[in-house]
């Protein structure tokens, strides 16, 4: 657009001796078109704020320093016998894993699909808790400190994960 509009302004220039184009001053506009482009191949360079989060919270000294909220298998086994209303389950497992077993009414949201709008009403209760389930504590941690970070509350992790919820309970 503007290799265009500087074309037309050099023939309007040539055709138009009092032409409006005259007082024009390119050379400012040039640079600020120089200075957004060179924005824009920064934060093409940059990474996404999905990643920058999840590589920040996968950090060893990231987990050691932040407590992770955790529910113990009895409890989770309790609340769903009890048919709580107010827990949800959040299975961040792989889909294939998920269709292999799951717990009831639990959703399978994989860690990078926790930032997709269609899981903010989810989060955003808080009256719910949230109780973040994968095969072992370290993934459920992570998908746990990715929600913290967003600025999601009321999570808990299942102690143990699905492995050991399976061994003591099922």
């Amino acid at each position: 657009a503007l290799v265009a509009f500087f074309v037309t302004a050099i023939i309007e220039k040539r055709t138009n001796p009092n032409a409006p184009s005259r007082a024009f001053r390119p050379k400012p506009h040039a640079l600020a078109a120089l200075a957004v482009l060179l924005m824009g191949a920064l934060l093409i360079t940059l990474p996404d704020r999905k990643s920058r989060i999840i590589a920040a919270v996968t950090v060893p000294e990231y987990a050691a320093t932040h407590e992770v909220q955790r529910m113990s298998g009895d409890e989770l086994a309790f609340r769903i016998m009890d048919g709580a209303t107010n827990m949800q389950i959040v299975d961040v497992r792989s889909a294939d894993e998920f269709k292999q077993f799951a717990l009831p009414r639990a959703v399978n949201v994989g860690t990078r699909d926790l930032f997709a709008k269609e899981w903010q009403k989810l989060f955003a209760q808080r009256h719910v808790t949230k109780v973040i389930v994968a095969n072992d504590d370290k993934d459920a941690a992570t998908a746990y400190h990715v929600l913290r970070k967003i600025g999601y509350d009321n999570l808990a992790v299942l102690d143990g994960g699905l492995t050991q919820f399976k061994r003591e309970i099922l």
